[in-house]
């Protein structure tokens, strides 16, 4: 609205003030409307023919010299007009007279209306251009992808088969081959679906094909396999699993089923030759995460404009990785999230972005989600497939990192898998750059004041360091000149530096570094670490370590880096191990072997004397448990000697079920431990109340096998999908995360408790004015199980204690030994839980007088620790006539 006299448009009378608008077809021009001049500008296309995948020209020329030419590119479907600038698929020339716009690879999603607004002569022209590209096999979706159906089937009720697209405001002509049958048109969810319905199956295999026309008669198809079971043919039956159902499908055939809603994407499964369904194949991407990819690689290609775009594409990612799920359905979705931070670092990169802190802490933030991923196996399984992931993830940082305001705020951020320190610097603020950061392992970074003292003279700068954590393991084994030798492994934290000034950021400063080692759980490796920094130049632009510029100097448990520019560094521990000390090794194994061979002695004893070592209620639950003890140890140790000659990594099912049943048996040993503490605290409190055999032989069986399993299991359930149960070398449970709890935990709880028994036996037992209480032999049974639980728990307790200290702990290779020598635990228990019982001795010992009653040249051993035995049968005179012995050795009636 313009406040003017008199114009086409007004209808009031003359020398009236009004505020009139200028009618259709005028202009404005400072005091009246007035009709415009013509337009002197139009588009035309430079190409004669485009298709997709080609390149477009759009000239706009113009008759008169005009100013201010931009072009913008307005989506009919979405309503939405998006400014184009230079990107990596776009090219704008312009002159004073002409502007030339260039799309390389074009593609569907850049039709619509182009616009070329100009000034000329004071006003706001523009030119516009319609440009439609016909539509492509991929854009349309069938469902199904393909069928499979019986010859001949009574049960036949129909099937529908579908094509469907997005809605892009054209219309098609649709019809279904074989037959050209008109296809059924429905829409919905943004879908427009063209489909044939099938009363009747065919006869044999046929390809059903729907046919799309557009109004410029381009044509386009795509097919629906539909398979018929002969009698003859062999085909893969009706599966439920995997959240799907999977109909009959002849061999050969692939069933493809939609991604789960929110998705897109497709899960396939091929019926293979024997009948047999292969395992489905899942590429299945959250639809929301497609949707802002599609709109950063436009942004980057040149659609929209980046400086005000965006923080919002960061701050989107930020809340989407929030609501990510602890699992994904795919490493597909890994990739993804890895290139739309790609997209994100080199739109900021390519247009000289730069990002504030607010911004980089969204960034950062999307980055420790993603990364949080790690303890699933789908960044795994991308690595697998996509090896230089990890690489373009770091470098994607490290660029962002680069691209922050040189007078921006300072920033301290802590995440779970990203820490980051800004800090924005002056010569008023200038001091050393000396940052640490207690990221397990910790990392520390010093720059010298006289080196940040020479760049603030160029103005105020902006210093930043970044560490990530749970990167290293997914880097590319790329390894450059020095390294190529050796093999090594990365443990360490990546740590990334950047010092961002007025003219860019700064690639060449002297710095120091320091990171602590982490040789991780049962880790034999030697030496220090090698400074290293990845250089992207390097293997072809996806990158590998290099030492260039850094020296390595050990200090104490740490190594100190010291080079001469900024760029992601880490360090590099030889990935051979070093030989286990020989004594530790043959303590340990001869220890188990012993072990195995005392513990069979002992389960002997048990099964031949078991009659006579058995004589009430109290020892049947002692010696059972100590049976029991003897058993799961047994089978614990003999799966340790087995995983000594297995491959010892997470693929190997031999090497996971030797982690398990040591697991479980070791935890058995425990439980069995804690039920004969149990027994001994029911004994002295609930003394005339006394269960039956079967009711104890059930609480046994549950206290001593059941428990130790549900744990084993649950572990198992929880930590094997993940490819983290076991440790890197060995068949064991990984300690560097929380799967040795499930192991140490259970084990502190016995040995608490089990004390808590002995302390409350100690102060019953020796109560010497209680009347009340067990009998004679039920007493002498009761003190072999308070002697028991005392030297089994000590026994197993330090045994344990001891080694997990020395797998969580760097300690001394004292503590080493001292765990080794209890590998002998089979001897201390046939020792001192077996031959210390009295009973166990009596039995043995009126054995072996038996045998010595058979065998005369025996009693010269004195092998039965005592010169005579009633026995059961004959007067005490006459065992004593048979066995005295005299000086020549052992005289008698023979």
């Amino acid at each position: 609205m313009t406040k003017c006299r008199a114009t086409p448009s007004c209808s009031v009378p003359m020398g009236i003030d009004s505020y009139c608008m200028c009618a259709q077809g005028s202009a404005w021009s400072m005091v009246y409307c007035e009709e415009p001049p013509p337009n002197p500008g139009s588009i035309s296309l430079l190409s004669s023919h485009v298709g997709v995948g080609g390149d477009v020209h759009l000239l706009f020329s113009s008759s008169e010299e005009v100013t201010n030419i931009q072009w913008f590119l307005v989506n009919v479907i979405q309503k939405q007009t998006r400014e184009l600038h230079n990107g990596t698929k776009t090219t704008i020339v312009t002159t004073g007279a002409g502007s030339v716009l260039s799309i390389r690879e074009i593609s569907r999603s850049w039709e619509g209306v182009y616009v070329c607004r100009y000034r000329y002569q004071n006003l706001l022209w523009q030119s516009i251009f319609t440009f439609h590209l016909p539509l492509q096999p991929g854009e349309i979706r069938t469902n199904p992808a393909s069928l499979t159906l019986w010859r001949d089937d009574p049960d036949f009720g129909g099937v529908t088969l579908e094509c469907c697209i997005l809605d892009d405001g054209e219309f098609y002509n649709v019809v279904w081959e074989p037959h050209s049958t008109p296809a059924d048109i429905e829409v919905r969810h943004g879908e427009v679906c063209f489909s044939l319905s099938l009363d009747v199956a065919p006869e044999s295999d046929t390809r059903y094909r729907c046919v799309f026309q557009d109004s410029a008669n381009r044509s386009v198809a795509v097919g629906v396999p539909v398979a018929v079971i002969q009698v003859t043919d062999v085909f893969c039956p009706v599966e439920y699993g995997y959240n799907a159902v999977w109909n009959v499908t002849k061999v050969g055939q692939v069933q493809e089923i939609p991604c789960p809603r929110g998705k897109r994407g497709r899960v396939t499964r091929r019926c293979l030759k024997d009948g047999e369904w292969e395992a489905p194949q899942a590429q299945c991407v959250d639809a929301a995460l497609l949707a802002l990819l599609g709109q950063i690689q436009r942004l980057r290609a040149g659609l929209g404009i980046p400086e005000e775009e965006i923080p919002g594409k960061i701050q989107t990612l930020r809340n989407y990785t929030l609501r990510l799920e602890k699992s994904v359905h795919s490493f597909w979705e890994v990739v993804t999230l890895v290139e739309a931070i790609r997209g994100i670092s080199l739109a900021a990169t390519e247009n000289h972005v730069k990002i504030n802190s607010s911004t980089m802490a969204d960034f950062a933030t999307a980055c420790s989600q993603v990364l949080d991923l790690e303890s699933q196996s789908a960044w795994a399984d991308a690595f697998i497939r996509f090896p230089s992931l990890g690489a373009v993830f770091m470098q994607s940082v490290e660029n962002m990192t680069k691209s922050l305001e040189p007078n921006g705020r300072s920033l301290n951020l802590i995440l779970p898998n990203v820490q980051m320190k800004v800090l924005a610097l002056s010569n008023l603020s200038a001091s050393d750059y000396n940052l640490t950061f207690y990221a397990n392992p910790a990392v520390e970074v010093y720059i010298k004041n006289a080196t940040l003292q020479r760049l603030l003279d160029l103005g105020n700068l902006t210093a930043a360091s970044v560490v990530l954590r749970k990167l290293a393991p997914f880097l590319p084994g790329h390894y450059g000149e020095g390294l190529e030798d050796s093999s090594y492994v990365t443990k360490s934290n990546i740590l990334i530096n950047a010092i961002v000034t007025q003219n860019g950021s700064m690639r060449q400063a002297d710095v120091d570094l320091v990171f602590a080692q982490d040789y991780g759980v049962n880790d034999t490796r030697t030496g220090f670490g090698r400074c290293v920094f990845w250089d992207y130049t390097s293997f072809g632009g996806v990158g590998g370590w290099s030492t260039e510029g850094c020296l390595s100097f050990p200090e104490d448990n740490d190594t100190l880096c010291r080079c001469d520019r900024l760029a992601s560094f880490s360090i590099l521990m030889s990935a051979s191990e070093a030989p286990e000390d020989f004594s530790l090794k043959f303590i340990s194994y001869f220890g188990v072997v012993t072990s195995v061979v005392c513990l069979v002695i002992c389960l002997v004893i048990y099964a031949v004397e078991w009659k006579s070592m058995v004589t009430n209620e109290i020892s049947f639950y002692h010696q059972m448990a100590m049976a029991n003890v003897a058993s799961s140890l047994l089978i614990a140790d003999v799966w340790f000697l087995a995983s000594s000659f297995m491959e010892k990594n997470h693929t190997n099912s031999l090497c996971i079920s030797a982690a398990f049943f040591q697991h479980l048996f070791h935890l058995a040993i425990f439980f069995w431990t804690l039920f004969q503490g149990l027994v001994l605290l029911h004994q002295l409190v609930f003394v005339f109340q006394q269960p039956s055999r079967l009711a104890a032989s059930a609480i046994m069986a549950a206290t001593g096998y059941l428990c130790p399993l549900v744990i084993a299991v649950v572990t198992l359930a929880i930590y094997y999908p993940m490819k983290s149960y076991i440790e890197d070398g060995a068949c064991f449970l990984n300690g560097d995360n929380g799967a040795i709890h499930a192991f140490s935990i259970p084990v502190l709880c016995v040995v608490v408790v089990n004390i808590f028994i002995a302390t409350l036996a100690v102060w019953k037992l020796l109560r010497s004015a209680v009347p009340e209480g067990p009998d004679g032999e039920d007493k002498e049974a009761l003190m072999s199980i308070f002697k028991a639980l005392i030297v089994l728990t000590i026994d197993f307790g330090l045994t344990w204690l001891l080694g997990i200290i020395t797998m969580v702990m760097d300690v001394d290779v004292v503590f080493h030994y001292l765990f080794h020598v209890t590998s002998f635990q089979g001897l201390f228990i046939l020792l001192l839980g077996c031959l210390t019982d009295k009973k166990i001795r009596d039995v043995l010992s009126e054995g072996c007088l038996k045998l010595r009653a058979r065998c005369p040249a025996l009693p010269s051993l004195n092998v039965c620790g005592r010169d005579s035995y009633s026995m059961d049968q004959g007067s005490e005179e006459q065992s004593l006539e048979i066995y005295k012995p005299t000086e020549s050795g052992v005289s008698g009636d023979g």
